[in-house]
C-alpha cells in the first residue's frame, strides 16, 4: 500500500513526502474536530472510523455521525498531506478502483503474491487482493480459520471462504503436521476446537512423543491462584535446573499480570512484560525529539505536524490547513511555507505572524545547528523556550509529571554520550544514532532477559514457543471475556 500511495498518491491529492500519522496523532485531530477532551469517547470514535473505513461492503450499517466524523477526519488529514494506517490500504482501493491505468500498471507489476495469516485481513485487504490479482489469480494464501483472533479489529475469518468463491480453480493444500508441539497437547487442542464451526475440516498430528501431562487447578482466589503458579515454577526450576525464560504466563488482560509480578518480586525472580511501552512511544520523547528532527531537517514534513501547536500556541486546524494547501500550491515543505509573506494573502494576519515566528525560531535553531551548535545546547534552548516543563505539569498531576519529566532527562543523557561520540558529526547524525541505539538497547534488553519468565496476554503469545507455559484467570467473564460472550463468533475466538 506504501508503495502505491507514493508512486500514484498525486492522484487523490497527496505528494511523495506524505506522513504517516499513528494512533495518537490521528486522536489529537480528532481532539480537535469534537472538541472533547473525553478520551474514551475519542477512542471509541477512532475504532467507529476504521471500522468504517474498512468495512467497505457495509458502509450503511454505521450512524450518521460516524460517516460525518470519517468525512470531515479524512479533510483534515489530506489538508494536512497525511494518511493514517487504513489509508494505506483504503486509499489504494481508491486509486485501483477509479484509476484505470493505476490499476492497470500495478496488475502488470506485480505478478506473485504471497498473502501471510490470511484468517486476520478484513474486507478491504481482501477487495485489494481481488484487484490486484485479477484473473491471473498468481497468489498463495496461508491461514487458518481457527487461529483467527482479531475479528474485535475487523478480521474476518470469512476471507479463506470466499478464496473459494470467488477464485474457482483454487487449491487448497492442508498441512496439518505440526513440528512444534507433541502428541498430548494437540490432542488437547483438537478436542478444544471441535466445539467449533469450521471452514475447513482437518486434523493436526505430530510425530514428537507426549510430553508433561496439561494440569487444571482450581483456587478460591486469584492470589491465591498467582502464589501456586509462581511456586511451582520455582520448584520445577529448581528439580529440572531449566531456564526461567523457559516459562510463560498467559492470560486475557494486562491488568491480571498485577499480583503474578508482587508474587515474582517477593520471590526475587526476574521477569519481562511483553508489550510494554518502548522508549520512544512515549509523547514527551516523541514531542521532544521531533523538535530535534525539524530542526536537523525543516524538510521534516511530520515532525513539523507534531510540534507546530506542541505546547499549544493557537495554531489550529483551520490554519494548518490553509498552510497545507498553500505550500503544496508553491510545491514547498511547510516550513518554509511559513516565512513566505505571500501566505497572509490566504488566512488572518495573527494566524500568519503565529506560524512565521514560529517558523523563524526554528530556523534560527537550524542555522546554529549548521554552524555546529552543541546538539545538548539546542535541546536545552527547546525545552526553556517552549516551556515544556511547565506544559508538562499543566497535563498531568504532579507525581505523574514527574515520572514523565524523568523521560526527558533519559533523552538529554542519550543525546549527552551520543554527543561525546568523535565518530558522529551534527545534529542530524547524531539524531539518526539515537533511532538505532534505541533498537540496539532493546536488543540488549532481550538477550538480558534470557533469564526472564516471560508475562504476556493470549493475543500477544501468538507464534511464540515457551516449553512450560501457565495460563490463570479460566473463568467465566475472563475467558472468553465478558464482552465476547454475547455471540458464538466472540466465545469461539
Amino acid at each position: 500500500g506504501l508503495r502505491i500511495l507514493k508512486e500514484d498518491g498525486h492522484y487523490i491529492g497527496l505528494t511523495r513526502d506524505f506522513s504517516i500519522f499513528d494512533a495518537k496523532d490521528c486522536l489529537e485531530i480528532l481532539k480537535e474536530i469534537v472538541k472533547s477532551g473525553d478520551d474514551k469517547a475519542l477512542k471509541t470514535l477512532q475504532s467507529s472510523i476504521s471500522n468504517l473505513k474498512n468495512d467497505v461492503l457495509n458502509k450503511g450499517e454505521y450512524e450518521d455521525a460516524v460517516h460525518i466524523a470519517t468525512a470531515t477526519y479524512n479533510t483534515h488529514l489530506l489538508a494536512l498531506n497525511a494518511v493514517d494506517f487504513d489509508d494505506l490500504i483504503v486509499h489504494c482501493l481508491t486509486l485501483l478502483r477509479d484509476y484505470p491505468q493505476v490499476l492497470k500498471k500495478w496488475q502488470q507489476r506485480i505478478r506473485y503474491l504471497l498473502l501471510d495469516e490470511y484468517q486476520d485481513t478484513n474486507q478491504s485487504q481482501y477487495q485489494l487482493v481481488k484487484l490486484l490479482t485479477n484473473e491471473s489469480a498468481h497468489f498463495t494464501a496461508v491461514g487458518d480459520d481457527d487461529q483467527s483472533i482479531y475479528s474485535w479489529r475487523g478480521a474476518e475469518a470469512e476471507n479463506l471462504k470466499l478464496l473459494a468463491e470467488d477464485f474457482s480453480n483454487l487449491q487448497v493444500i492442508k498441512l496439518e503436521q505440526n513440528y512444534r508441539c507433541d502428541r498430548r497437547i494437540l490432542d488437547a487442542a483438537n478436542a478444544l476446537i471441535a466445539h467449533n464451526p469450521h471452514l475447513f475440516n482437518k486434523r493436526l498430528w505430530s510425530h514428537i512423543d507426549n510430553g508433561e501431562s496439561i494440569r487444571v487447578s482450581a483456587y478460591k482466589t486469584d492470589a491465591e491462584e498467582a502464589l501456586s503458579v509462581i511456586s511451582d515454577i520455582v520448584m520445577h526450576h529448581s528439580r529440572f535446573g531449566t531456564h526461567l525464560s523457559d516459562y510463560a504466563i498467559l492470560y486475557r488482560g494486562n491488568f491480571q499480570s498485577r499480583l503474578l509480578e508482587k508474587e515474582l518480586r517477593q520471590q526475587r525472580l526476574p521477569y519481562v512484560i511483553n508489550g510494554s511501552t518502548s522508549f520512544f512511544e512515549h509523547t514527551e520523547v516523541r514531542d521532544l525529539l521531533a523538535y530535534m528532527r525539524v530542526i536537523a531537517n525543516p524538510d521534516d514534513q511530520r515532525a513539523f505536524v507534531r510540534i507546530v501547536n506542541t505546547p499549544k500556541r493557537e495554531i489550529g486546524t483551520t490554519t494548518l490547513q490553509k498552510l497545507s494547501e498553500y505550500a503544496r500550491s508553491r510545491h514547498i515543505g511547510l516550513l518554509p511555507a511559513c516565512l513566505e509573506a505571500g501566505l497572509q494573502q490566504v488566512m488572518p494576519a495573527a494566524a500568519q505572524k503565529r506560524l512565521y515566528e514560529f517558523a523563524k525560531w526554528l530556523m534560527d535553531l537550524h542555522e546554529k545547528a549548521e554552524r555546529g551548535e552543541s546538539p545538548l545546547q539546542l535541546f536545552d534552548w527547546v525545552l526553556g523556550d517552549i516551556e515544556y516543563e511547565n506544559y508538562v505539569y499543566g497535563q498531568y498531576p504532579a507525581a505523574k509529571a514527574e515520572k514523565r519529566l524523568a523521560l526527558i532527562t533519559e533523552l538529554r543523557d542519550w543525546l549527552a554520550r551520543l554527543n561525546d561520540n568523535d565518530d558522529l558529526n551534527g545534529l542530524s547524525e547524531i539524531i539518526q544514532r539515537m533511532l538505532l541505539l534505541d533498537m540496539l538497547e532493546n536488543k540488549a534488553e532481550d538477550e538480558n532477559r534470557l533469564e526472564a519468565i516471560s508475562l504476556m496476554t493470549l493475543h500477544a503469545a501468538k507464534g511464540l514457543e515457551f516449553p512450560f507455559v501457565f495460563i490463570v484467570g479460566l473463568e467465566e467473564g475472563l475467558l472468553p471475556h465478558a464482552n465476547s460472550s454475547a455471540s458464538e463468533a466472540g466465545i469461539e475466538e
